[in-house]
């Protein structure tokens, strides 16, 4: 069984912290209370508790729901939160309702984001002739988007100089991918690094491979058995992290008490292909489109995923801005070709999200969010939307805290000081473990393929 290491929570690591930044780490580790062990303890019972993901990690333990067996949604004073007429109407939220989350700390996302491969090596040492395992060639050359693909960082580092769309959607991969891996710090430090990639919104083909990803499915997902190996890295970061949260940080939010008490969606007609049984878009929009005026569940005119479907023209309404998003209350978010990719703004935001339990993952890690915590929970059908939205108003205080504990999860995971910090001792983790376990095969391989008369073969 993998175990958390039992480190400091902050341990200083070169390249990565000066001494200045250490004592600000060592603040707030007084500040949050407690140990590493008993962090260590806290965050391995709660990601067993909690994270379907993990039971393939930690021995197939027995989860705890926040669903009862038929999958509803429990009341929040279920979920471990005290009732609010425990309270006097004086006592501020944050008194009222505590959460024993507890957010994990750089080398226990480190072993998360590498999941089942965490100490885990190549067995099939036959691999290199696997089929369609394709070898990364440089720019501009073509790319295949669906397959894994060998990547040497020095590959990696080549910019595509087209301005085609591909080109530039490449560049993004090829970019965030060699930030990860020039971040290795171990004993091969000047060897060359290879990874094995799969670019975009794609799940790997060999199961047998340590495949790098944006995101990968959770085991309540009818998928998982294809792709639930590989390993999450961040990637694409300008477009789920950094374009989406400074547009919305620099557009103007209502107060909470001057937003509107309803609900909002926009979005594209992903993942709606004929044969996916899990149309969850559609089982929204379809269900509410021209429901009443307490939610506002739409495609969005004109998006380029719509084009090929002919929907009731009802379905459609106009795109909005993240300024006019913010004039609500309730923030309705689903996922579409893998993780809803405005998931990490909305929460954020000074709105509250309501969403269905995630079936996938990306580095937001969003199968670590608790409902009633950081999120309100809608059922993928859609059937209980009205009643939570009416469960929202009647608990407007409860729906105002549950938002800022999501805004407190994006600090920690990527706004604050303190998270560029982390991110960066991820980063050298991830890149370390995965060079160190992977990169002799791998760098064997790479050159039986590069002395190849056509690499594509």
């Amino acid at each position: 069984m993998v175990r958390f290491s039992s480190q400091p929570r902050r341990r200083q690591q070169q390249g990565a912290i000066n001494g200045a930044t250490k004592e600000r780490q060592d603040e707030r580790e007084e500040s949050t209370g407690g140990s590493a062990s008993k962090r260590m303890v806290l965050f391995y019972v709660f990601i067993i508790a909690t994270n379907p993901f993990s039971q393939s990690i930690f021995g197939g333990m027995t989860s705890i729901s926040s669903s009862d067996d038929k999958g509803n949604s429990q009341p929040f004073e279920q979920v471990g939160f005290a009732s609010s007429n425990a309270s006097s109407d004086s006592t501020l939220p944050s008194e009222r309702w505590q959460s024993t989350f507890e957010f994990p700390t750089p080398q226990e996302r480190v072993q998360y984001y590498m999941g089942s491969w965490y100490n885990k090596s190549i067995t099939d040492k036959a691999f290199c002739k696997f089929e369609k395992l394709l070898l990364g060639v440089p720019p501009p050359k073509d790319f295949v988007q669906s397959e894994d693909t060998l990547y040497s960082l020095n590959t990696l580092n080549m910019r595509d100089p087209t301005n085609r769309l591909r080109g530039r959607y490449r560049n993004n991969y090829l970019k965030d991918s060699s930030n990860v891996l020039s971040h290795a710090e171990s004993s091969f430090l000047n060897a060359e690094k290879y990874v094995i990639m799969n670019i975009g919104d794609v799940q790997p083909r060999h199961l047998a491979l340590p495949v790098v990803t944006t995101a990968r499915s959770l085991p309540t997902s009818d998928n998982f058995n294809k792709t639930g190996s590989s390993i999450v890295w961040p990637l694409n970061v300008n477009r789920h992290f950094q374009q989406p949260l400074k547009e919305s940080k620099k557009a103007n939010d209502t107060p909470w008490d001057q937003k509107k008490n309803s609900m909002i969606w926009r979005g594209g007609c992903n993942w709606l292909y004929k044969n996916n049984p899990r149309k969850i878009r559609l089982n929204f929009v379809e269900r509410y489109y021209a429901s009443n005026p307490e939610v506002d569940i739409l495609f969005k005119v004109n998006h380029p995923d719509c084009l090929q479907y002919e929907f009731n023209t009802n379905y459609y309404g106009q795109g909005l801005n993240y300024e006019e998003h913010l004039q609500y209350k309730y923030l309705l978010s689903l996922e579409g070709n893998d993780v809803a990719t405005g998931l990490k703004w909305q929460l954020a935001s000074s709105s509250v999200v309501f969403m269905h339990p995630p079936t996938k993952e990306a580095y937001a890690m969003e199968a670590l969010l608790q409902p009633y915590v950081h999120y309100i929970p809608v059922k993928e059908d859609a059937s209980d939307v009205l009643t939570q939205v009416q469960w929202a108003r009647e608990n407007d205080e409860k729906a105002k805290w549950i938002s800022a504990q999501a805004t407190k999860y994006m600090d920690d995971l990527w706004l604050s000081d303190q998270a560029v910090i982390d991110n960066s001792i991820v980063r050298n983790g991830l890149a370390r473990v995965y060079h160190e376990q992977f990169g002799e095969d791998l760098a064997r391989c790479h050159k039986a393929r590069e002395n190849r008369t056509d690499v594509s073969k």
